[in-house]
């Protein structure tokens, strides 16, 4: 194993873990993609282990990399610091559909009173991309709804608690009510989260509901604009956190508070093996909001 890095290898590795792919990395650093899957071969070979996944897209990080990449980012900044170059510390922050929303925004406008030169960067995640993406190392932390995989391996914040409501047919009995409770919408098909698990789906169904009764299932959806269409002309229901109805509105669907469903939370999730100063800094700034 060599005594120091190789910081120019360090460097096409974080270029790969930004743009996902070995033949868009390739693009941006103009070189073939066989030369770019060299310089990570070669990064490996000088620190004895596989960094990365073959095969997925996006790139992921293996464990072993997640942990070598906290590390090699730090000394990529202090290079280009140290070189008078860009040396702008950097948090990418992933979020799913309804984020951020104020509460999310106002701790993050928090921090960055503190950290003003800290650059923050924006991902939009699947459903049930949360943990994964956080866990390979793409991301370094990641405004989360439950239920997310290897809570052992994050430390987490709850950022704030809300409500749910029922997503409905405009035209539906229902979507005029002020407020319903589980079991008015007992007998509606609850639209699916594609790509997840089936906890998610039974977490955000409230399956099994409190009184015994069985979900109907209906459909599945892959974002929430497909959702909110299946919910509009196919008489599925959704069930979901309030923010969302603020962030996603459709002409076709009216949105309701559901007066006896749990309430949920969001949660910023950061890996517990990240003890860097700056993301302590972000779980302090999240765990500030009232």
């Amino acid at each position: 194993m060599a005594e120091f890095l190789p910081l120019s290898l360090v460097h096409s590795l974080d270029v790969l873990l930004a743009e996902g792919s070995f033949r868009r990395a390739a693009e941006r650093l103009h070189v073939s993609p066989p030369a770019m899957t060299q310089q990570i071969k070669r990064l490996e070979e000088t620190v004895g282990y596989a960094l990365v996944v073959r095969g997925p897209q996006p790139v992921a990080l293996t464990d072993r990399g997640a942990q070598f990449m906290l590390h090699a980012r730090e000394a990529l900044d202090a290079s280009r610091r140290a070189l008078g170059t860009d040396g702008t510390p950097r948090l990418r922050i992933g979020f799913i559909s309804g984020y951020p929303r104020s509460l999310d925004e106002e701790f993050l406008v928090r921090f960055r009173t503190t950290q003003p030169d800290t650059q923050l960067e924006f991902v939009q995640l699947g459903w049930g991309e949360q943990a994964s993406r956080l866990l390979a190392g793409d991301i370094d932390a990641v405004l989360a709804r439950r239920p997310f995989d290897h809570e052992d391996e994050l430390d987490t914040v709850v950022v704030h608690r809300e409500a749910r409501i029922v997503a409905l047919a405009a035209g539906s009995p229902l979507a005029d009510r002020a407020t319903l409770r589980l079991a008015d919408i007992a007998e509606l098909p609850v639209l699916r989260a594609s790509a997840t698990s089936a906890e998610w789906n039974d977490y955000w169904s409230v399956d099994p509901r409190p009184d015994g009764t069985p979900v109907t299932y209906g459909g599945w959806a892959h974002t929430m604009e497909e959702a909110l269409t299946a919910v509009a002309v196919s008489g599925n229901i959704i069930i979901t956190a309030e923010s969302i109805g603020v962030r996603f509105t459709h002409p076709g669907v009216r949105y309701v508070p559901v007066t006896d469903a749990p309430r949920c939370a969001v949660e910023l999730c950061t890996r517990r093996i990240d003890r860097r100063p700056l993301i302590q800094v972000l779980r302090e700034a999240a765990a500030s909001v009232p």
